[in-house]
């Protein structure tokens, strides 16, 4: 299993839950690895959203976790 962690700083205008489907379907297509993601403020927290990501299909292997009500 392989983890890599983005820093987003700067990309705020962004929708990153859409940014994040959108890199999952590309590396998808270009390497055909499926991959999960999670996005989130620490790097605990967004291994915690890719874990969610890839346990539970209505997040599309893409989870953002943005808020505190999201954390618990």
């Amino acid at each position: 299993m392989f983890y890599a962690f983005c820093i987003l700083s700067g990309m705020d205008h962004f929708d990153l839950r859409k940014w994040g489907l959108d890199l999952r379907n590309k590396i998808l297509k270009m390497t055909g690895l499926p991959v999960s993601i999670g996005i989130a403020r620490t790097k605990t927290l967004a291994k915690m959203a890719s874990h969610y990501a890839k346990k539970y299909k209505g997040y599309q292997h893409c989870c953002m976790i943005d808020s505190d009500e999201n954390t618990r």
